[in-house]
């Protein structure tokens, strides 16, 4: 699985945190909706 990447966005950044937890925080709503 490549690592994906975004213009403007470093890994490791405060950005890229925001982003993951967004994603992580939405993937958990979904999967405990279904629940």
């Amino acid at each position: 699985m490549e690592k994906m990447r975004l213009p403007g966005v470093e890994p490791g950044s405060i950005a890229w945190k925001a982003i993951i937890l967004t994603v992580g925080l939405q993937t958990l709503v979904v999967y405990g909706g279904k629940i």
